[in-house]
């Protein structure tokens, strides 16, 4: 009979590895989706006869020794260790860019991912969060093309958003193109490619693979926006609706960070969550994109963050 052990996360297979190294140990994921998604892999492909899920469960009682076996009778939240406690449920949907600022700007989320350009529409009643922001230097969106095509013949350009930064610094960058349509950011390269438009500006894991497609780079925004500001370019923030209590908000905040600082420190940790929502499963793309997007301005705006946002957008935060 072949037998698989199932656990969430390398850190918590680490002392079984090294107790038993042998033993025949997968990784599942953290969470009920990367879970299912990791143990429906695993079946199709090692077809076990058996599977053992094992993990600390999120205990902290350190007189459980290695590989002994308790029986759960309940859980509760609060026993977490304080830094990692979460005291609130969510309920997550993920959505294209685009539709996220379309529903922000309805007022239908109490959280929400937005484009930094449509901050100073919602500002009335939303409030940027501190964390959890995507800034920084040389992670622009790019303008692109067909091989060959002259920049003075580019008329029609498809856009990942009408509300989206990278549609705010096409009308700063290139105000006498006026023919934008917005497409879903993941098809904008293959319709570029196939003529269906001049050009296309390109946003998330595109900037990475574009040149696969055939496609050149017209204009990297970002760097056109750094050499006219000298401040790192505002593309995605987080925003809380201010009818929720401040204490809320602030526990939301403190979660954002405490999320990305944990993530920082265990890299691998979060890969498989990452894949079931990624476009791009290749690991290095994976790392090029996070490399870009998560840095030291998603822990905190900081004085020069606020500078930017307040350039891009002109609300004061």
């Amino acid at each position: 009979m072949r037998t698989l052990i199932l656990i969430p996360t390398e850190t918590e297979a680490a002392p079984l590895r090294a107790a038993c190294p042998d033993a025949p140990v997968r990784i599942a994921g953290v969470g009920m989706a990367a879970a299912a998604a990791a143990t429906a892999r695993i079946i199709a492909e090692e077809h076990p006869d058996r599977l053992i899920l094992a993990g600390i469960a999120g205990a902290s009682d350190r007189s459980v020794a290695v590989c002994e076996v308790v029986a759960v009778a309940g859980e509760r939240i609060a026993e977490l260790p304080g830094k990692y406690a979460v005291r609130y449920a969510f309920e997550v949907a993920y959505y294209d860019i685009e539709e996220l600022n379309r529903r922000a700007e309805a007022g239908e989320a109490d959280v929400s991912k937005i484009s930094y350009a449509l901050l100073p529409e919602i500002q009335s009643r939303y409030t940027l969060l501190d964390s959890g922001s995507a800034l920084g230097r040389g992670n622009g969106p790019v303008f692109v093309a067909r091989q060959g095509t002259p920049p003075d013949s580019i008329r029609r350009v498809a856009v990942p958003g009408m509300h989206t930064t990278a549609n705010a610094l096409m009308s700063r960058l290139y105000p006498s193109i006026t023919q934008k349509k917005p497409v879903l950011f993941s098809e904008i390269a293959p319709a570029v490619a196939r003529g269906e438009y001049d050009a296309g500006v390109l946003i998330h894991e595109g900037r990475f693979v574009y040149r696969k497609l055939g496609l050149e780079l017209v204009a990297d925004l970002g760097e056109l926006w750094e050499s006219r500001t000298g401040l790192p370019l505002p593309l995605g923030a987080i925003v809380a609706r201010r009818t929720l209590p401040e204490e809320l908000r602030c526990e939301i905040e403190r979660l954002l960070h405490t999320s990305i600082e944990y993530a920082f420190a265990h890299r691998e940790e979060s890969r498989i969550y990452i894949k079931e929502h990624a476009r791009e499963l290749d690991d290095r793309v994976i790392d090029h994109h996070i490399d870009f997007f998560v840095n030291s301005y998603s822990l905190s705006l900081g004085d020069e963050g606020r500078r930017a946002v307040r350039e891009l957008t002109g609300v004061e935060v």
